[in-house]
């Protein structure tokens, strides 16, 4: 070969070498894959660690809350996306071709990851408003009047405005008086419809009977007084109004009872830290600073989310209950003394964000006298973790006890001068106006919102105030 190769002219020479050198470019059967094929086999397996991320993150928030409807579509989308890449390599007869047409989309892939990594980074860079909530989100929630008396069969519907708040959005040049209901969850309860809710019947009322302009909100912001502390430091929006009013005391009465009275100031500040953490990233999308930049842009354009099923979350609990033994209160002594300084530390704060500050009894349906379908609705008072309790405070311990939380505002605010207003003194303590323990239905929701317009028509707000 070598000697009839020598014989040929330069032309005929360089098409065989050009002949040999694409040969010996081409696999041969069972020889290693060549360095190209490698690198692109590579990055098609690697781009595949994106939908297993995307499954295995939606998998997981699926199990957890059950019925969230984004999860579940990131879940097939994860799912399809792995399936279909598979199922496209297997089926391609000459692999080195199938890598070789991927060239494009898998470049592309690249280089997006690599904007939206390099935005992510950039948007860490600069400090990014904290919010209740991401604004613009919708929530959709199924109730059954059967396990929420009071609260009607059907979808209610919860909308976060442009500041993470429930309620109408927020606009720096409006000049009406701005009040926002906030503290446990009873202050913003997720499963009363927006047309229902205290800040939006609170508005409805004042403004219906008063000449000036009233914009309230509401939010939950924690499980006790030192949570609340530490989001109204936080949280931007509340240097934006002018007053607050907290709706507090049984969150404080169970967090006592599931530490069995063994309260310190260690253990709040802990919990403070954990419940701050999780608001800043309640889930795994909402770490992503991108996200959070863009959230107010797209979230109004997405369809309503699926809400928890907090109907499911009572039967569990209330059955437990039932079943469980009754145990005697443990001693609440310093979990009434931490009440108290987390009262006087929020009026603290709200004097150094120059806020008017309300406080509020909280009503509650416990009394000594409960019929039986009363006694059902009821699934607070565990001493202990909430999950294996040693068993459950009686009825008539719970509301001694939380006459003596009631009494400590009352007492608290008498003798520091703080404006406090006796709210469980007017509220029913039956299915008229909650459906469990302390959560307001539709008719107890009217009738605080009316309770406490009345209180702030005779105790008048500075309706000319501009807001901060």
């Amino acid at each position: 070969m070598c000697t009839a190769y020598g014989t040929l002219g330069r032309k005929q020479r360089w098409k065989v070498d050009g002949i040999l050198a694409h040969n010996m470019s081409q696999d041969a059967p069972g020889s290693a894959p060549k360095t190209g094929f490698r690198f692109a086999a590579t990055l098609y397996f690697v781009h595949l660690l994106a939908p297993v991320v995307i499954a295995g993150v939606c998998a997981a928030s699926w199990f957890r809350w059950h019925s969230n409807r984004g999860a579940a579509f990131g879940l097939v989308l994860g799912v399809l996306w792995i399936a279909v890449a598979f199922v496209s390599w297997l089926a391609s007869s000459d692999r080195n071709a199938f890598f070789k047409r991927m060239r494009i989309p898998l470049v592309a892939f690249y280089a997006i990851l690599g904007l939206l990594a390099g935005a992510e980074f950039v948007l860490r860079l600069f400090p990014q408003e904290l919010y209740r909530r991401l604004p613009g989100t919708t929530v959709v929630s199924e109730t059954d009047e059967r396990v929420k008396p009071g609260i009607r069969t059907g979808k209610t519907f919860f909308r976060v405005n442009n500041v993470g708040l429930r309620g109408p959005d927020w606009h720096p040049h409006d000049n009406s008086y701005k009040v926002v209901i906030t503290g446990s969850r009873e202050a913003g309860s997720e499963y009363l419809d927006d047309s229902q809710d205290l800040g939006h019947l609170l508005m409805a009322d004042f403004n219906a009977r008063s000449k000036g302009t009233l914009w309230a909100a509401s939010a939950a912001i924690g499980h006790n007084t030192r949570d609340h502390l530490m989001v109204l430091d936080t949280l931007p929006v509340f240097r934006r109004v002018q007053m607050l009013i907290f709706l507090i005391g049984t969150a404080d009465l169970q967090d006592n009872l599931s530490r069995e009275g063994a309260t310190t100031d260690e253990d709040l500040e802990t919990s403070a830290r954990n419940y701050l953490s999780w608001l800043r990233t309640p889930n795994t999308l909402t770490r992503s600073a991108l996200y959070r930049f863009l959230a107010p842009a797209i979230n109004p354009k997405l369809p309503p989310e699926q809400g928890w099923n907090y109907d499911e979350f009572l039967v569990k609990y209330r059955k437990l209950r039932q079943q469980s033994q009754i145990v005697p209160l443990p001693d609440l002594q310093a979990g009434i003394s931490e009440y108290r300084k987390g009262i006087l530390a929020l009026s603290a704060e709200c004097r150094k964000l120059d806020l008017r500050c309300l406080f509020l009894t909280e009503p509650t349906m416990w009394r000594d006298n409960l019929n039986q379908r009363e006694q059902e609705l009821l699934w607070m008072g565990a001493v202990g973790p909430a999950e294996s309790p040693k068993g459950y405070a009686s009825i008539s311990d719970l509301a001694q006890a939380m006459s003596r939380y009631n009494q400590t505002l009352l007492d608290t605010c008498s003798r520091q001068g703080l404006e406090c207003y006796d709210l469980a003194a007017h509220v029913p303590k039956d299915t008229s106006a909650m459906f469990d323990d302390c959560e307001f239905n539709e008719s107890g929701a009217r009738l605080v919102a009316s309770l406490l317009s009345s209180y702030l028509a005779s105790h008048p707000p500075a309706l000319s105030a501009v807001s901060h």
